[in-house]
């Protein structure tokens, strides 16, 4: 059905979308003169021709509060009604048609769809947007569209959120008619690359090409607006097909609903009907299927879907469609809020009624809460400050006590939920605050067994161990991010340090001891503790290590001696290699305190009591 109002808009809005869309040729002919292709359009903006700026839930533009300050307009004129568009828009269509327009180019008054800038869309305001473009595709408007949600910049630097991005093109030609982007990091970057994309007359094609300033703090090396023109290349192309949220239900009537996605992910919530059968498995599960059954594929944002597309139609299958934008486009159209039903409780023996007390008293102060609620500001900590922070104040409070945090960190919409889950704390709320969130989270204490169920289900402990071989400033920063971020989501960590990297745990300032002249050597030629430590890439004589410690504590990242402190404290295992220690002249009294020492079976325990392990 709709197009226009169909971005997935799940962070806040910025700013006004321009959409444009294009008719099918008209039955007159254009004015001789312009080359092939030449197509006559109208354009608009919504603030001069909608009016209706006080109806159906509309929230007040910076426009409008302009154009009511005595002096501002020479007339007193305002947009409050102009040419009552919003009321009159069929009229509006139905002119265009008669006078031949081909294209419409027509923006979306963002205070319309989400009154408060932020948050909870206006459903009046996006019907508003469905009732339009219905009328215009009536009238004999043919587009396309896609919907991505990549990171605003590289994934494992620090500060970046989920970016949604909708874009409008030609079904025939590719070119690029509109698009949308919602979100918090590098929004604006990428409307001004659609936007020029727009009035150059550039393609979908041209989208996948285009080159685009990359650095891990503004933008990845597959940039979204690349992403936006994959997708929409391979539905240009055929090589894939593309069923939409707001189609639902009929998109699905008669088909076969296929979840890719991972059972825990389908376990938090599904489609109504699904079936979940993995990515990794749909090969040998299609085997017996159908050829000719309809399939309906989704995952969380359509990349895994698409890989699974692929499979099957390679397989034969003859009617397969993936989800546009994937549950994330999905349950932001449906307005889906997510699956916080409690478990049904077990069936208790009456022999257990001591047990069951026991539990109905925890089970209350997780439902109902204590009372206690603690307040914790960690606005300006970057990534993983935040949940370390909230993992030390979590520890000093009882079952059913809760934590109002505040971080400025927009990564925290998805860290503070996996950290909660993790940790068996239930999130209450998690809305947006500034660039970043103030989430509540209740403690949920340890697991109380009934009958052999467990009404608090506390997280499993899982380790993770890792061999520090590198001695560059940047890798050690980067494996103690890791590890403190292991620690606070309630993992056992252990580094076993060896060759260079037992440069990170030397005294600046050891004890003085006899040593050989080949020992005094290697000493004076390596790095003394953290502090001396340089950046593998860029260290342009010492200059650009500089430089990254300032930016590093302008951002609110921990130093490495911080970052190592702090990882001792948690209750990392700090390892160091004997036989390295031995090889480079290093004794115990030249470490910091804290360390173990150990050798190659020390780590190999450690490895096999581990979920993952790292080489860093």
């Amino acid at each position: 059905m709709t197009g226009a109002a169909a971005a997935a808009l799940a962070a806040t809005a910025y700013g006004t979308a321009h959409t444009t869309v294009r008719t099918s040729p008209p039955t007159r002919r254009a004015a001789t003169g312009f080359p092939d292709g030449f197509r006559w359009g109208t354009a608009t903006s919504s603030y001069q021709v909608e009016g209706a700026t006080q109806v159906d839930g509309r929230g007040p533009s910076i426009w409008d509060t302009f154009a009511r300050e005595p002096g501002r307009i020479r007339d007193g004129s305002s947009g409050e009604t102009s040419v009552d568009h919003y009321h009159r828009y069929k009229e509006d269509v139905a002119l265009m048609k008669w006078m031949g327009a081909q294209t419409y180019r027509f923006s979306i008054a963002w205070p319309r769809v989400f009154p408060d800038g932020r948050g909870k869309a206006n459903p009046k305001g996006f019907d508003f947007y469905d009732r339009l473009v219905d009328e215009l595709l009536a009238a004999g408007i043919d587009y396309r569209a896609v919907h991505v949600h990549p990171s605003g910049h590289a994934g494992y630097y620090p500060g970046t959120a989920m970016m949604h991005m909708k874009l409008l093109f030609a079904p025939e030609t590719g070119r690029i008619l509109g698009g949308q982007v919602a979100g918090f990091d590098g929004v604006d970057k990428r409307l001004d690359v659609l936007a020029t994309a727009l009035r150059a007359e550039l393609t979908v094609n041209d989208l996948e090409e285009l080159e685009l300033a990359y650095a891990p703090p503004f933008g990845a090396a597959k940039d979204p607006v690349n992403m936006a023109g994959f997708v929409a290349s391979n539905v240009l192309l055929g090589d894939l097909v593309l069923w939409y949220a707001q189609d639902y239900p009929h998109a699905i009537d008669g088909a076969r609903i296929i979840d890719v996605r991972t059972p825990e992910e389908f376990s938090v919530w599904h489609l109504p009907g699904a079936e979940n059968v993995p990515l990794g498995t749909i090969r040998d599960a299609s085997e017996p299927w159908n050829r000719d059954e309809p399939l309906r594929l989704y995952c969380s944002v359509g990349f895994r879907s698409y890989l699974a597309y692929r499979a099957l139609v390679q397989r034969g299958f003859t009617d397969v469609a993936t989800l546009s934008g994937g549950s994330e486009t999905f349950r932001a159209w449906h307005e889906l809020a997510p699956d916080t039903a409690e478990p049904t409780p077990s069936v208790t023996a009456y022999a257990e009624a001591a047990d069951v007390l026991e539990a109905a008293a925890h089970r209350s102060l997780i439902m109902v809460g204590s009372g206690v609620s603690v307040d914790l500001d960690c606005s300006g900590l970057a990534c993983p400050g935040p949940i370390m922070k909230l993992a030390d104040t979590m520890n000093g409070l009882g079952v059913g006590d809760e934590v109002v945090v505040h971080v400025s960190d927009p990564g925290f919409a998805l860290d503070g939920p996996a950290w909660a889950k993790r940790n068996g704390h239930e999130l209450l709320s998690l809305v947006p605050e500034g660039p970043g969130y103030v989430a509540t989270i209740r403690k949920s204490g340890s697991q109380v067994q009934v009958a052999g169920s467990a009404v608090a289900v506390a997280a499993a402990s899982p380790k993770l161990s890792f061999v520090v071989f590198d001695g560059d400033l940047d890798k050690l920063i980067a494996a103690f991010i890791i590890a403190n971020g292991a620690l606070a989501m309630g993992e056992e960590v252990s580094m076993f340090f060896t060759f260079w990297g037992l440069n990170a745990l030397r005294r600046s300032d050891p004890p003085k001891r006899k040593r050989s002249a080949l020992d005094a050597m290697f000493g004076a030629m390596m790095p003394r503790g953290a502090d001396k430590l340089t950046l593998s890439q860029m260290n342009m004589m010492g200059a650009g290590t500089a430089m990254i410690k300032g930016v590093m504590k302008q951002n609110g990242v921990h130093s490495l001696p911080e970052l190592i402190a702090s990882a001792q404290a948690g209750g990392a295992r700090i390892i160091g290699c004997t036989m390295t220690m031995d090889l480079l002249g290093i004794a115990e009294s030249d470490l910091i305190d804290g360390v173990e020492l150990g050798g190659v079976a020390t780590f190999l325990g450690e490895a096999a009591e581990s979920t993952t392990t790292l080489f860093i």
